[in-house]
């Protein structure tokens, strides 16, 4: 399913680069494809900055937990 999400996750991308369910399911896909590091740091920058990304800080929650952090 995440293969069938990439393509909508782009489009939704080019559309509005800064909507927070967009750029948080952007990173899920970069973990879900091995750049965990890459998808930590952004799921925390957005929850930092966004105070209504509670799904961002959730999932970095998720990715921290698999790797013993």
């Amino acid at each position: 399913m995440f293969d069938d999400a990439a393509p909508m996750v782009r489009r939704a991308t080019a559309i509005d680069p800064y909507h927070v369910q967009t750029r948080t399911h952007r990173a899920v896909l970069l973990a879900v494809e091995g750049q965990t590091s890459t998808a930590l740091d952004e799921l925390v920058h957005i929850a930092d900055t966004f105070e209504d990304a509670h799904d961002a800080r959730l999932f970095a929650g998720m990715l921290a937990l698999q790797s013993d952090d």
